[in-house]
């Protein structure tokens, strides 16, 4: 479990709109930078992101992500080799997914994923069916979660622990990919939780990058934060999770 005696809750307690060095982000890197199979990444945070794999050229506005350092304890980092594929950095901290060729991913520690974690992100929805998580890079069926489908009843989840969504701290119900986009779209940025995840059988984590046949399924949309942890913390972890999730981007 993540621990730290220093940290109060904080929930809704978040930054002004513009604030470059939000007050969470200390707190959150502490709690993670002596876990097993934790991972970190702040978008708003420029001096993060780069425009080659090797990390020697940061990010400009409007350029695109070829590397996103891992703050966590592993620095296992976000990369994107091929060039018409890096989603851009935007000046006001996000990158930009445009539903079509961008995306992103890493290669888990030690060849796979945590057995059983949380993934918090900010996301803001721009369209009505996304895959925003995928084991696969590639075309081809793969496990996958957080999708998002207006209209749609399926499960938003396929081979990763079955986990529960959360916006913003509640509970999807039904736990279905139109229950999913219905909480999403909402034209801003939202705290987007998918608990009790079993990614253990993942060597890959992608943003955005899973295709079926017939369906391009990448996102269209704008994430700022992503944080993957242990699903055991203690409540007032989880809203600082979800505070620091959106704080840059409020």
């Amino acid at each position: 479990m993540l621990t730290d005696s220093l940290i109060k809750p904080m929930t809704h307690q978040l930054s002004k709109p513009g604030l470059r060095t939000p007050r969470l982000s200390p707190r959150v890197r502490r709690l993670v930078e002596n876990q097993t199979n934790s991972y970190l990444f702040e978008f708003d945070d420029r001096f993060t992101l780069w425009q080659d794999t090797g990390g020697a050229t940061q990010v400009t506005d409007g350029a695109g992500v070829a590397r996103a350092d891992d703050l966590g304890p592993h620095g296992a980092n976000l990369l994107q080799s091929v060039g018409a594929e890096e989603p851009p950095f935007l000046g006001s901290g996000v990158l930009d997914f445009n539903g079509s060729t961008h995306s992103i991913g890493l290669a888990f520690n030690g060849g796979a994923g945590p057995s059983d974690c949380s993934v918090f992100a900010s996301w803001n929805l721009m369209d009505t069916q996304a895959i925003l998580y995928n084991q696969n890079a590639g075309l081809g069926t793969g496990a996958y979660f957080g999708v998002v489908q207006d209209g749609q009843a399926a499960a938003p989840y396929q081979g990763a622990g079955n986990p529960n969504h959360y916006v913003n701290g509640t509970m999807i119900s039904p736990n279905s990919r139109d229950g999913l986009h219905t909480a999403l779209a909402t034209g801003g940025f939202e705290c987007l939780e998918a608990r009790s995840c079993d990614l253990s059988l993942w060597a890959n984590f992608n943003l955005s990058a899973f295709q079926t046949t017939g369906n391009a399924w990448r996102a269209d949309a704008q994430l700022a934060r992503l944080a993957i942890v242990p699903s055991s913390l203690a409540d007032e972890h989880r809203a600082l999770f979800e505070d620091w999730s959106v704080e840059a981007v409020i």
